[in-house]
């Protein structure tokens, strides 16, 4: 099984070389607009519903974001091609994959979690899920802003893969955290596909899963001007 891996598209709609599994990391809808319900409802229905049934992935899982304040007051799309997942768990062929859209910090944004919204949403992950596919990073990991150095990341999800421990922790949402490193043997990877300056570096991760098992396919990320240095 292929799995490709995006995050923050930001309305940037890329070509998408074949695969099993498609995962969307959050932050798909345009900047432009994006907190005009009425006109990124349009946009979903249109050009991104489109673009979702032209890819060639027999599934594609999305997780909203920050920016997709669209997917926070509608959360119903019976159209949608892709899965909309919102602290849902999903078997993709024996594998488990969590999803979960909330970030710290940004009072004013779609999926705002506070304090105890974050710890909960942690603990409900189900032991031995292999995939967490977060829109925003642990705290600590990937998550550092180019502007003053902060970290902005989700302490409780750092802290509950010591105990309960995923193969791959996918995020996005920090565009300069984009890269690949490593929490108590699980691998985190950002698949920003723009960078902070909302600039399109086509990046993305590949995995191959062989039974319970998942690699990084470095093979298999095509279609990237920018490769990954982690």
């Amino acid at each position: 099984m292929l799995i490709r891996a995006y995050s923050d598209l930001h309305g940037m709609l890329p070509r998408v070389d074949p695969c099993d599994v498609l995962l969307l990391g959050g932050d798909v809808s345009p900047l432009e607009g994006e907190r005009d319900i009425e006109l990124m409802s349009a946009w979903v229905e249109g050009e991104f519903t489109d673009w979702l049934t032209a890819c060639p992935a027999d599934r594609i899982l999305l997780v909203p974001g920050n920016h997709d304040f669209v997917l926070e007051a509608r959360r119903d799309w019976p159209e949608l091609p892709a899965e909309l997942l919102i602290d849902q768990s999903v078997d993709l062929d024996g594998l488990s994959l969590y999803a979960s859209p909330w970030v710290p910090t940004l009072k004013e944004w779609a999926f705002y979690g506070d304090d105890e919204m974050l710890r909960s949403s942690a603990a409900a992950i189900p032991e031995g899920t292999d995939i967490w596919l977060e829109h925003g990073p642990p705290y600590g990991y990937l998550d550092r802003l180019w502007r003053d150095g902060r970290h902005v990341g989700n302490p409780h999800t750092r802290d509950a893969m010591v105990t309960n421990p995923p193969q791959f922790f996918l995020c996005g949402h920090i565009h300069e955290g984009a890269g690949i490193t490593e929490h108590h043997g699980v691998t985190i990877a950002n698949n920003s596909f723009v960078d902070e300056f909302y600039e399109p570096q086509f990046r993305h991760l590949a995995l191959r899963a062989q039974g319970r098992k998942l690699r990084r396919s470095p093979e298999d990320e095509t279609n990237a001007s920018q490769l990954w240095t982690g």
